[in-house]
């Protein structure tokens, strides 16, 4: 039995092309591509929920130092809940800016959160700002409900 050199052995190397049909297609079905760009409505909440996350990582950072300060631990459960926050509040505004179906998820469970805080102040009888919120919340809502397809969220239902 005689073994050949690496360097002697025949060449079995694929081009491109080669490789490229040999792959499965990425996309079932004849989807068109979906052009992503955000309309105002959807960069102004993306970047309002990145100062949001900053808000509240400095909320977390002055309630360590007042814990330090004061000696009571009271402001470290607000600490936690401030850090906890500003990170799902970071990742949800990345998501919602780079089209991620969880970032259209969570963009709209905030929402109807927000929308169900605000129609409970409604219910109890104050009618000052709620009723803004509430229509921006809506607009938001629907904004985000036209543009699924952009976050892959199936548009046949």
């Amino acid at each position: 039995m005689q073994i050949k050199a690496v360097v002697e052995a025949p060449s079995a190397a694929l081009t491109l092309d080669e490789i490229r049909d040999t792959l499965p297609s990425v996309t079932v079905g004849d989807r068109p591509e979906v052009h992503r760009e955000h309309e105002w409505p959807g960069w102004l909440f993306f970047v309002l929920a990145y100062v949001m996350a900053v808000g509240l990582a400095a909320g977390a950072v002055g309630s360590v130092g007042w814990a330090a300060v004061s000696g009571s631990m009271e402001p470290v459960g607000w600490a936690v809940g401030a850090g906890l926050g500003a990170v799902l509040q970071w990742r949800l505004a990345g998501a919602v800016q780079h089209f991620s179906r969880w970032g259209w998820i969570g963009a709209m469970a905030e929402l109807g959160i927000a929308a169900a805080a605000k129609l409970s102040t409604l219910i109890s009888g104050d009618f000052g700002g709620a009723v803004f919120g509430l229509v921006i919340d809506v607009m938001w809502m629907k904004y985000f409900w036209e543009n699924r397809e952009q976050f892959d969220i199936d548009t046949g239902f």
